[in-house]
């Protein structure tokens, strides 16, 4: 045989092999969903999963391009046989009217291990009637959705997918392990209320990077809350590459909330940008108590345009401003802003508001050049604040009162 034949066959059969260990797939169209924008097709989806999580050969659940499938509070529930993906290429919407009063995911994935999901299409909340009735402060209403919600789920993969205009939360995470997120584009108008890009809680070891080809950016195109926070009992968080605006930017917290205890070590955040965002990078606890600490952060190599608050740590945080001043014991450490430049639309640029009775201790600033877009140079304020350090070039200066 031809050297160029024998070629051919070698592909095919690489192909081959690359099919057999893809596993089943499953279509939900195979399962009676409609796919038209209209129909409930919630019980194909479920149909669908019961086979997939049933499968022991590494199955896809495929949601196919070319339709859009309406559903509501779906919860795909483990433990499951194998690995399993989720291809979303279609759209799925929720419903355009107010379909729970519980504080529920539109799509929800619960004790689902080794789990990938990625794809093409989109998924629209359709929460401006959410945003309407929360902003009426209509009881209807009071828990609002989240488009999609990952708990007790380790080894987790997320690629490519978009997510837009969630009635509360775009993506949660929850007690879950190993997470690995790229590529994905979130997006809702800025002053939509409460929409965060993502909340991450009780997880370790999460990466959320650019796609490996390097030609996208996790994208977080503007939501109405935080791009990207972080929450209580979180280890291990890496976030770079990064483009967020407008929203409320990277946050650590808020902790600490009903005295609660609350413990987050080691978080990273990189190579990103803020744009038109109300805050840059932050770590926000509450006034009113709160045990634990927040321990050896760094914000590097981050870049800000129009950012009202490029800086921030508020150990007083009450957004109702109806706390008690409690003592907390609430510790901030080991802090680093480092390689961070850009604008400020407010002339106080920097502000590190720490406890009286529990200062902050180890803040580095690092080649830190923060402009504000007005005439003047800008300023920055510092309380309680036990030991920092400062290197290269810092505008503003700081000059820290330790209480």
């Amino acid at each position: 045989m031809a050297k160029g034949g024998v070629r051919v066959l070698g592909l095919c059969f690489l192909s081959l092999l690359h099919l057999a260990a893809a596993g089943s797939v499953y279509d939900v169209l195979r399962y009676d969903a409609e796919g038209d924008g209209r129909t409930d097709d919630t019980s194909a989806f479920l149909r669908a999963w019961d086979d997939v999580c049933a499968d022991r050969d590494n199955p896809t659940l495929l949601i196919p391009s070319g339709a859009t499938f309406l559903i509501k509070k779906l919860i795909f529930q483990g433990n499951c046989n194998s690995r399993v993906t989720v291809r979303i290429d279609g759209n799925i919407v929720a419903p355009e009217w107010f379909w729970t009063d519980e504080y529920v995911s539109l799509m929800a994935f619960h004790n689902v291990n080794s789990l990938t999901v990625d794809g093409d299409g989109e998924i629209d909340g359709k929460g401006k009637i959410w945003w309407d009735c929360f902003s009426r402060k209509e009881q209807k209403c009071a828990n609002r959705p989240n488009i999609m919600s990952f708990a007790f789920c380790n080894d987790l993969t997320l690629r490519g997918i978009a997510l837009r205009d969630s009635p509360s939360k775009h993506l949660t995470f929850f007690a879950s392990a190993r997470i690995s997120m790229s590529g994905l584009r979130i997006s809702a108008p800025g002053d939509s209320p409460n929409t965060d890009g993502m909340l991450i809680a009780q997880c370790k070891h999460v990466v959320l990077s650019n796609s490996a080809i390097g030609l996208t950016w996790l994208l977080v195109a503007g939501a109405g809350d935080d791009c990207v926070a972080v929450g209580t009992n979180t280890t291990n968080v890496t976030v770079t590459n990064v483009r967020c605006g407008p929203g409320h930017g990277f946050s650590i917290g808020s902790l600490g909330g009903d005295s609660s205890p609350a413990t987050v070590k080691r978080v990273h955040f990189l190579n990103s940008t803020l744009t038109n965002t109300t805050v840059g990078v932050r770590i926000k606890t509450w006034m009113s108590g709160g045990t634990g600490q927040v321990r050896n952060v760094l914000f590097k190599h981050i870049n800000f345009t129009s950012v009202r608050k490029p800086i921030q740590i508020d150990q007083y945080y009450c957004p109702a401003r109806n706390c008690q001043n409690k003592t907390s014991s609430l510790t901030i450490e080991n802090v680093q802003f480092a390689h961070l430049h850009g604008s400020s639309s407010d002339e106080l640029a920097t502000e590190l508001l720490c406890s009286r009775y529990y200062p902050c201790r180890g803040i580095v600033m690092r080649d830190v050049h923060l402009q504000w877009n007005g005439v003047a140079p800008a300023k920055s304020a510092c309380f309680n604040v036990l030991t920092s350090k400062s290197y290269g070039r810092v505008l503003p200066s700081l000059k820290c009162v330790a209480g």
